[in-house]
């Protein structure tokens, strides 16, 4: 049996010819395409990790002249503020001799201000000393107090308890 004429267009065989040929070349084109977007994705890639290094090691020297700096600069830290806060207990002071009282306790620790917070800290008992071994006196009464709380930072935060209040004009 032998394969008739017709069915051997030579039109045909062209066209498939010409098909198998354009894969070829469409999928030889598509590589080279793909080959050099992917190149160009590589070199990109390897660039930003040349900068994500460099900016990380400008990050840690940064870090640690920070850490440089906020270490001297809290030593330079120094007392801005003396906030004083009576507790009264059961004694109702009226509000103008809770005031005179603690413009006078500041007025007490004035030397204080200014100074570094581990100069004031370190000097603790002297601040106990000046409010618990003076008696305070505001419209002919004697008060004296006791330390009760004591916070340095910018603000030497002191908090003191009322423990007498005597008459000025019964003290020899």
């Amino acid at each position: 049996m032998r394969v008739p004429p017709n069915y051997r267009s030579p039109g045909l065989e062209r066209f498939f010819a010409g098909a198998v040929v354009g894969i070829v070349i469409g999928f030889v084109f598509f590589i080279l395409i793909y080959g050099l977007a992917q190149d160009k994705q590589m070199q990109k890639i390897t660039k930003q990790q040349v900068e994500i290094e460099g900016l990380k090691h400008d990050n840690e020297i940064l870090k640690e002249k920070g850490l440089e700096e906020n270490k001297e600069l809290e030593k330079q830290l120094k007392v801005q503020e003396i906030l004083v806060t009576i507790d009264d207990g059961d004694e109702n002071l009226p509000r103008l001799v809770t005031f005179e009282l603690k413009r006078k306790i500041a007025q007490r620790l004035d030397s204080f201000k200014n100074k570094n917070i581990e100069t004031v800290a370190d000097t603790k008992d002297v601040i106990y000393g000046l409010i618990e071994g003076y008696s305070f006196q505001v419209e002919d009464k004697l008060y004296t107090f006791t330390v009760k709380n004591f916070v340095v930072s910018s603000t030497l935060d002191l908090t003191v308890q009322l423990l007498d209040a005597k008459s000025a004009s019964t003290i020899p």
